[in-house]
């Protein structure tokens, strides 16, 4: 998924995005929405796709549920010590979801 350097720490996490005009939009906001509070990401596997159909069959929202890989950013973590440096990067935004975004999906769990 993400390419690494020589002894980089790799964090990643599984988001579900979502878009009304397509699955390919849906990834572009996952990462778009993820990047706005997380750094270095590297890397974006989809794992599954799904869409929601109103009752005349037609595809309303695009969902995708995939996992970023971004890089832990080594000198945030040594300049207010490893530990306290490190969770602060690994922190993801608690903001609302915007209609078209994303959300954090617990592991293991399968959007609907």
């Amino acid at each position: 998924m993400a390419e690494e350097s020589t002894g980089a720490v790799v964090k990643v996490i599984e988001l579900v995005g979502s878009s009304p005009t397509s699955f390919s939009d849906a990834v572009r906001n996952a990462v778009a929405v993820a990047s706005r509070s997380i750094r270095n990401i590297r890397g974006v596997d989809v794992l599954s796709s799904n869409a929601e159909v109103d009752g005349t069959g037609t595809l309303t929202t695009y969902k995708v549920q995939c996992k970023i890989a971004f890089v832990v950013d080594a000198a945030t973590a040594a300049t207010a010590g490893d530990a306290a440096g490190i969770a602060r990067q690994l922190e993801f935004s608690e903001a609302p979801m915007p209609a078209t975004g994303v959300a954090e999906s617990p592991a293991g769990e399968r959007p609907l």
